[in-house]
């Protein structure tokens, strides 16, 4: 009862969000207009005047005083345009601070360990919620790269492997984050503008691992991630059917996984559905779009990848297709009253 009723408190304060970006004035837009132009005027001072210099001590004395400045900024609420300066600053200031400590040859162990706490500070800090979804981003980043830095002479031998487990990863925690709102937002003490913050950096993570899995030359298939979705997609399935029998329940999940078979070859096919899905159930349109985009790409890839003559593709989506439509029309006619 207190999960229903906190889902149904996120869900309004979600609208009242939704309300209130649709009320920005033009003044509102000019303003933030006028404060791109400029923020981005001076990164390219900024930048011209680092090359130029040369000097790294410079670089990284600049980087924290413009990320000092960026938090005492975000630390207070902000207008719009104050807002995306805000944003552009702290950018410029995480940039020179990576390049100014990387040029001065510091380990990249303490590297790592030191933009995961600049993030978490400035996560802490800051009342701006696209600075605090970038340091999610960030943080992330860092933390898989201080693994890799830490245990660097075995990954290297499994560095795929390393890859899709952080992929695997990522998805039990978007899958966690996203369906168990309610629970994380009561414990976790955080605005919902910073929860929401937290599930897009983790997203956006996951979206960008698998992109990089997809297109660059890394193996598509690996039986832990394929294995992780396939879970993760059935545990929904699962949920979802709560009103229904048992023996219906496994009908159901089995005629699934039948339509995802191709997941456990092409395991990025599968994530992109599992984030649709999740944008269905929350009606969250932007999740579900990225969800949508994803599958349509991913499902590309994959039937281009496919090493089979042209006739032999087009049986196979075909074959799928008509175990979709069956799916479908069990969902339709039978269970739809019930789920």
């Amino acid at each position: 009862m207190e999960s229903n009723q906190l889902n149904n408190q996120i869900h309004l304060e979600l609208e009242k969000n939704r309300e209130s970006k649709h009320q920005s004035t033009l003044f509102s837009k000019v303003i933030t207009i006028g404060g791109s132009l400029i923020a981005s005027l001076f990164f390219i001072i900024f930048a011209a005047l680092c090359f130029i210099s040369g000097s790294n001590p410079a670089l990284l004395t600049m980087g924290i005083i413009i990320s000092i400045t960026s938090l005492m900024i975000s630390s207070k609420p902000q207008s719009l345009g104050v807002a995306t300066v805000n944003v552009c600053l702290f950018c410029i200031a995480v940039i020179c601070i990576g390049f100014g400590m990387k040029n001065l040859k510091i380990n990249e162990t303490y590297l790592s360990l030191i933009i995961i706490a600049i993030n978490f500070i400035s996560f802490l800090i800051s009342k701006n919620h696209f600075i605090k979804y970038i340091n999610v981003i960030l943080g992330i980043g860092s933390l898989f790269s201080l693994i890799f830095f830490l245990f660097e002479d075995v990954i290297k031998v499994y560095e795929e492997q390393y890859i899709y487990s952080i992929i695997s990863i990522l998805s039990i925690a978007y899958y966690l984050t996203s369906m168990n709102q309610a629970w994380f937002y009561a414990k976790s003490k955080l605005s919902l503008n910073s929860y929401q913050s937290v599930i897009y950096g983790i997203l956006t993570s996951l979206i960008l691992t698998c992109y990089y899995t997809s297109f660059e030359s890394v193996t598509n298939t690996n039986w832990i991630t394929s294995s992780t979705v396939l879970l993760l997609i059935s545990h929904f399935i699962w949920k979802q059917t709560e009103n229904l029998l048992i023996k219906d329940r496994l009908l159901l999940l089995f005629l699934c996984l039948c339509c995802l078979g191709c997941t456990f070859i092409f395991p990025a096919i599968g994530i992109a559905l599992l984030i649709l899905i999740i944008g269905f159930k929350h009606k969250n349109t932007t999740i579900f779009s990225i969800g949508l985009t994803s599958l349509i790409v991913m499902i590309s890839k994959f039937y281009y990848d496919l090493n089979f003559t042209l006739l032999v593709k087009s049986a196979l989506l075909m074959s799928s297709g008509i175990l979709f439509l069956i799916t479908y029309y069990i969902f339709k006619n039978k269970y739809n009253e019930n789920l």
